[in-house]
């Protein structure tokens, strides 16, 4: 070993490691978000009851951003603005490049007696704008006062 650094070697290993974490990066970078860290991050902008970044992720056809805005306000601020649910992410189920359904337990009303999981959906669609929650898809049950 103490040859090869004196006549200027490189291992192979050493090789092979740096390689694999340029890689790495490389993946990182270029991929962009997925589709479950988007439905979690979708799902924590609900939770937090913040209509303006929900508005930013929701897809809904045909409806004008500012309607959409009003829409989020109403159902985080006036519907249900002390509304209470817990959520985990259980599965993705890519249905094509361009859409993708990302399934999770909500529990509805955390924290009381009586709530418990239940399984919804949410179809996320890729745009230029990275992935966004087709709001018309979302079940009813799932949040009071959703966008229509």
């Amino acid at each position: 070993m103490d040859l090869m650094r004196r006549s200027g070697k490189v291992s192979v290993t050493a090789i092979i490691i740096v390689a694999f974490v340029v890689g790495l990066a490389v993946m990182a970078l270029s991929s962009g978000e997925s589709p479950s860290s988007a439905a979690s991050r979708f799902m924590s902008y609900l939770a937090a009851g913040d209509y303006k970044s929900l508005t930013d992720m929701s897809l809904a056809e045909g409806v004008p951003h500012d309607e959409l805005l009003d829409e989020w306000k109403y159902a985080t601020q006036v519907a249900a603005p002390y509304y209470r649910f817990s959520y985990q992410i259980k599965g993705v189920r890519k249905s094509t490049d361009q859409m993708t359904i990302v399934w999770m337990e909500v529990t509805r009303n955390a924290g009381t007696n009586g709530s418990y999981p239940e399984n919804y959906e949410l179809e996320l669609h890729k745009t230029k704008d990275g992935w966004k929650v087709n709001v018309f898809a979302m079940s009813r049950k799932m949040y009071p006062g959703l966008p229509r």
